[in-house]
């Protein structure tokens, strides 16, 4: 994929989510599809009838989870600053 093609992709997908009459469903339900066209298909260890159901619920929920923490904050035009990650050094 090239640099153009993503471009026009995260823009489809930014309109789209814009556009949506309930954002918390719609990137929810985009989130479930990247997991099923991307996730599924690897072959993780393990039982995979226990596996992908609790990799898909658990990333759901932390996108779900930052949404409704995140949503409210940038409504109201507060700045979010993530604290910075500790990065080992060499």
């Amino acid at each position: 994929m090239d640099i153009a093609t993503l471009l026009a992709w995260i823009s489809r997908e930014i309109e789209a989510y814009v556009e949506a009459p309930e954002r918390r469903e719609h990137l929810l339900n985009r989130s479930g599809e990247f997991y099923d066209q991307v996730i599924l298909p690897l072959n993780l260890p393990g039982p995979d009838s226990i596996i992908d159901p609790m990799l898909r619920w658990s990333m759901l929920w932390v996108i779900a989870s930052f949404y409704d923490g995140l949503a409210p904050l940038i409504a109201e035009g507060k700045t979010i600053v993530l604290p910075e990650l500790p990065v080992k050094k060499d």
